[in-house]
């Protein structure tokens, strides 16, 4: 055709410019979709922590309102991904038929005529090869994009600011560890929170800390650990090691033996006797031993999640234990005493403080004012307005205002004890765990998983319409092609203008079928995506609180994070060119075979090859599939978990121990991710060699007794057969691998127990003010955390009078907590009945009896988002009701001093 043919290499290269314009499209929705998704996470993380506190206040419909905003704002980021998609792969399709067109059309002007036809079918069928790359090309210039989007939010991440070496390590004495702080002033993010400090703690010493609230005593203790910036001054920490008990104590979720040794984990500080002998004195200078008698297997109880199986105290004491085993030369305790009862307190003070930790340098934070007068207490600081106000012995500040009626103690009893040997505190009862394993399924995807994803797009109707849609993707493409057949044979009385008229017309009709279809996938599955994210989300969170306990909070944001993200992208994707792909090939091989019948033999004699294998790739890719899956949210647990207890990690020296043992579940998690696509290439690689060999048998076949013309339409169909024969195999393995993840959320769907209704008829009938100085009445209440675990509260029979103040007291763990919980059905009983105003609480929804009710958790939450937001939970309040709930609870001027109710809080 001469230099004319150069005219295809611009249009190329103006083709290239836009799919480069839609790839970063694609990449600007990807970064939008991600932020939003993790929005959408991060609010159902703060769900999953302070779920309790949540139901109590049966706020799980705001929760909800708040992840469906998020994802609908996700909705539309997906969305415009997909449409990105949608047009770069007509925009692919397009552009042979487009380099043919203006090729041809400048041909015609040059020339008056077009190319002889055996120049002209040349023509078409080189554009068509050398134009198949660039169909890839579009694809990945549109995952290129993706991954710059996701690299930007690595190196935001990479790039933050981190904190710096603060504390001068220096190596201790013979006599013991040391702490110094020279005029140091400390910072939080540029934020002074302690001003111009001057402290020495000498080795062996046991230095108090107190002073009111807010006045920088944990303060004190981040500056020492190296938690905080040094703006000014010098802190100096000469300690082997660090032990440091906060106010949150940090739990993993393990046995209570794995909680104090953290061996889960690859720590490892004694074994063998030695173990044995430092482990019974912390637990029993932990005022541990009358626990484990109650706890189901002893020091191999599971504790659960952040300790769910524990009450506050007993999480403290566990910490304490901790501390004790790990025989740190420093030891930082943050008010560990103020969570435990008083006899409990007077235990850990002798025994352990002071007892098997006398030795070592302690700094005791506390508000435990009585025990300033032990002389066993070197000194005392006394914090106020973020600054040292006084330092000093018992004697030296007794006539300080803060030491008003703190008298001094009479000198202890020795200190003696017989820890009970390892062997008697383990013991192990079948059926004491409780978090559950993760369910895998096997064998294959179980029809229901299909229906359930398929019903997701709403309707038959919709079906019809994407498969219909794709029908006339494969076809649009073929028409041209087929013109060109007739066209080549002269089989209709026209001129060549008019057939190239014809080929045109349907050459442009084609690229707008495959627009069309592209744009129906788009829209159908990221509406199903949407519809099986609110489904499963809906039934999580209201599942009951027990369920939450059973149940990792990995395991839900695996499903709400990487599940959907495989049910918004990843299968739709997969489906959508499995359908597109298996209808190119059954037309194109069905016009092959009716074009020239000898080529089913070749058919006939491949295809059965090509099933075998890909039956191997589909089973071992579904179940690396599936435990790829399952792997993640043990991986994602892990990280949480070092995340929330990173302070104590790094404080201990086990940072660098937990990241090991993180990257061994990413591992772990990432050999399967390869094998899934180890298994899909060697798939590929056979199957790529039976489309050949079943093309050069089927060229053979057609060698003699066929026209020319013909056999060059065949050939044209057959380099794309060969090519979708390769391809539909690989993705009909990916599809059953991403109904994994369909098969996961109709698990959540089926198995996920349900909280009783929120609102029922006997609300309609209940008294406008109940429960108003109602009776509270429980009757033979029996109750257990799981039907597998011990009764926590067995028989409970109690009469407290309506208006009357009611102190509830007993040892840690013996079940009061459980009792308020009892109150709102957070637990349901399960025998007997409690009884509010002279109504069975049972017989009303949970909506109705918690709004009713209000309660304070032993563990303070705060919510992210304003000071106002967590004050007004349930229903907005006016500013003056605001302000005087401040005034009576004295934190009027605290708010006032952080800028108001509409500051931040997190």
């Amino acid at each position: 055709l001469g230099p004319v043919v150069l005219l295809g290499l611009f249009v190329t290269l103006g083709g290239f410019a836009i799919l480069q314009l839609l790839g970063k499209s694609q990449g600007k929705h990807f970064l939008s979709k991600m932020q939003h998704q993790g929005a959408r996470l991060s609010i159902l993380n703060e769900f999953l922590q302070s779920v309790k506190l949540i139901k109590a206040y049966a706020l799980e419909e705001m929760f909800e309102e708040r992840i469906r905003e998020r994802r609908a704002q996700e909705h539309r980021s997906l969305l415009g991904m997909r449409q990105s998609i949608a047009r770069i792969f007509p925009t692919c399709s397009a552009l042979p038929l487009v380099v043919n067109l203006v090729v041809f059309a400048v041909y015609w002007m040059v020339h008056g005529n077009l190319p002889d036809t055996p120049d002209l079918f040349a023509v078409v069928a080189l554009v068509r090869i050398t134009m198949l790359p660039l169909s890839f090309l579009g694809g990945f210039l549109g995952v290129v994009h993706s991954c710059l989007s996701s690299f930007a939010r690595l190196k935001k991440l990479l790039l933050a600011r981190k904190l710096k070496g603060t504390v001068h390590r220096e190596t201790p004495g013979a006599q013991g560890a040391e702490v110094s702080l020279a005029g140091a002033t400390l910072a939080w993010d540029t934020q002074e929170v302690l001003s111009s400090v001057s402290l020495k703690v000498e080795p062996g010493e046991l230095v108090a800390v107190i002073g009111e609230k807010g006045s920088g005593k944990s303060t004190l203790l981040a500056g020492i650990l190296g938690e905080l910036e040094v703006s000014a001054g010098q802190v100096t920490c000469a300690a082997t090691r660090i032990a440091y008990v906060s106010q949150q104590p940090f739990i993993v979720n393990a046995t209570l033996e794995q909680n104090v040794t953290m061996a889960h984990a690859g720590v490892c500080l004694a074994d063998g006797k030695e173990h044995d002998l430092q482990f019974g004195a912390a637990v029993w200078a932990a005022a541990l031993e009358a626990d484990l008698h109650v706890l189901p297997g002893g020091v191999n109880t599971e504790i659960g999640e952040k300790g769910v199986t524990l009450s506050g105290g007993q999480k403290m004491r566990v910490a304490l234990a901790r501390a004790c085993y790990s025989q740190a030369d420093l030891v930082l305790l943050d008010d560990p005493l103020a969570a435990v009862d008083a006899h409990v307190a007077t235990h850990v003070f002798d025994e352990l403080i002071c007892g098997v930790m006398a030795s070592k340098t302690r700094v005791l934070v506390t508000n435990q004012y009585k025990l300033l007068g032990d002389p066993r207490v070197s000194r005392i600081v006394i914090l106020r307005d973020k600054r040292i106000d006084a330092c000093g012995t018992y004697e030296e500040l007794r006539n300080h205002p803060a030491l008003a009626g703190v008298e001094p103690v009479p000198a202890p009893a020795p200190f003696l004890h017989q820890p009970r040997p390892f062997s008697e505190l383990s013991k192990s009862i079948p059926g004491s765990r409780v978090t559950r394993d993760e369910h895998k399924e096997d064998g294959a995807v179980h029809h229901s998983a299909r229906d359930l994803y398929f019903n997701a797009y709403g309707s038959k109707a919709v079906l019809r319409c994407i498969i219909f849609a794709s029908f006339t993707y494969s076809w649009g493409e073929a028409l041209p092609d087929l013109w060109i057949a007739l066209w080549k044979d002269r089989q209709l009385d026209i001129s060549d203008g008019e057939y190239a008229a014809v080929w045109g017309s349907l050459s442009v009709f084609s690229i707008f079928l495959v627009f069309a279809a592209r744009h129906v996938w788009a829209h159908a599955t990221v509406r199903a995506g949407t519809a099986l994210h609110d489904l499963v989300t809906s039934k999580v969170l209201r599942c009951p609180g027990p369920w939450f306990d059973a149940t990792p909070s990995g395991r839900v944001l695996n499903r709400a994070g990487e599940d959907q993200t495989v049910l918004d992208w990843a299968l739709p994707l997969q489906l959508e060119v499995y359908y597109l792909i298996g209808f190119k090939l059954v037309n194109f091989a069905v016009l092959m075979v009716v074009l020239v019948p000898k080529t089913a033999v070749a058919f006939a004699a491949g295809i059965p090859f090509a099933w075998i294998v890909r039956e191997i790739a589909r089973r071992a890719c579904r179940e690396a599939v599936r435990h790829w899956m399952v792997t993640k949210s043990p991986m994602i647990h892990t990280m949480e978990e070092t995340i929330g207890g990173v302070s104590t990690l790094r404080a201990y020296g086990y940072l660098p121990t937990f990241k090991d043992h993180f990257h061994s579940k990413v591992e772990l998690n990432v050999q399967w991710l390869f094998s899934r696509d180890a298994f899909i290439m060697w798939g590929q690689t056979w199957i790529g060699l039976v489309s050949s060999v079943v093309m050069l048998g089927a060229a053979m076949l057609m060698s003699e007794g066929v026209e020319p013309s013909l056999a060059a339409v065949v050939v044209i169909f057959a380099v794309q057969v060969a090519e979708y024969l390769r391809e539909f195999p690989k993705f009909s393995v990916l599809v059953e691998t991403g109904f994994a993840a369909a098969e996961r959320a109709n698990e959540f769907l089926k198995e996920a127990p349900q909280e009783a209704l929120a609102y029922t008829e006997m609300d309609k009938k209940m008294p406008p003010d109940w429960p108003q100085g109602g009776d509270l009445e429980f009757e033979n209440v029996r109750v257990r955390y799981q039907p597998h675990l011990p009764l926590i509260l067995d028989g409970l029979s109690l009469k407290l009078p309506g208006k009357s103040r009611i102190g509830v007291v007993g040892r840690t763990g013996s079940g009061k907590s459980t009792l308020l919980q009892v109150i709102l059905r957070l637990i349901e009983v399960e025998s007997g009945r409690v009884l509010l105003g002279g109504f069975s609480i049972a017989e009303v929804g949970l909506t109705f009896l918690r709004r009713r009710l209000a309660l304070v958790p032993q563990d303070p939450l705060m919510f992210s988002g304003s000071i106002r937001s967590n004050l007004t939970l349930a229903a907005p309040a006016p500013d003056a009701e605001i302000t005087a709930t401040l005034q009576r609870c004295g934190l009027q001027e605290a708010v006032e001093s952080r800028g108001g109710v509409d500051s931040d809080v997190a």
